[in-house]
Order: structure tokens, then C-alpha cells, then sequence
């Protein structure tokens, strides 16, 4: 028998106070056949860095007007950048909000069948 160890995170918090905790972006659908989109942005500033995680995760129909996470479709994506470093900290930022506009046209792509390459396969 061999005994394994594990360290776990539990919290974390940042050593600059901010105006806010975390940014929360979500994505209505108008239609009922399209989940909602989530995002969920946690910046951690210090005196030289910013760290920045986000999930994307899509919500799904619990009952007629409920709808809840769908833990299953989380995707985990973080950066760092010295906040000296602008223009940097910019495009992070920006392939961010690029990355959550391609996983929300995702699952439209999966659900429609409009993904390239698709017919390729079966042929």
C-alpha cells in the first residue's frame, strides 16, 4: 500500500484590493434550442503581474425555465502578464474575449452541423 499526498487549492486571493472580485459574462440565447454561454473572469493582481483564469462553460435546461452549469462543458483557460507590459496585457486580453466568441459558436457549429470539414470525413 502506498500512501499519496496531494496539495489542493482552496482560495486565493489578490494582494491589490479591486473594485470588484471577478467578472461575470453570460450569453442569452433567444432561441430554445441554443444553451446559454457563461464566462467567469478572476484577475489576481500584484505590484508587477496580473494572473488572469477564466471558465467558459455553457448552461443547460433543468426544467422549463431553469437553467443550470453544465459541468461537463467547463474550459479552463489562464495568463500572465506585467502590467508594465500594455500592449501585452491587451492582446491577452483580447484573445480571451476571441476565445469565449469561439467556444459560444461551438456548440451552434456542432449542433447544426456547420463544422468545416465534417463531410470531408464521411466521404
Amino acid at each position: 500500500m502506498i500512501d499519496e499526498y496531494y496539495m489542493v487549492p482552496v482560495g486565493a486571493s489578490s494582494t491589490v484590493d479591486l473594485p470588484y472580485k471577478f467578472i461575470s459574462i453570460r450569453f442569452q440565447a433567444k432561441y430554445p434550442n441554443v444553451n446559454d454561454v457563461g464566462c467567469v473572469i478572476l484577475p489576481f493582481v500584484s505590484q508587477t503581474k496580473i494572473i488572469v483564469f477564466s471558465a467558459f462553460y455553457y448552461y443547460k435546461v433543468r426544467e422549463w425555465d431553469v437553467k443550470i452549469i453544465d459541468t461537463s462543458s467547463l474550459k479552463w483557460i489562464d495568463f500572465e502578464e506585467y502590467l508594465k507590459g500594455g500592449a501585452d496585457l491587451i492582446r491577452e486580453c483580447e484573445s480571451l474575449l476571441k476565445e469565449l466568441e469561439d467556444f459560444s459558436l461551438e456548440q451552434l457549429k456542432k449542433r447544426f452541423d456547420l463544422l468545416e470539414g465534417c463531410d470531408e470525413e464521411d466521404s
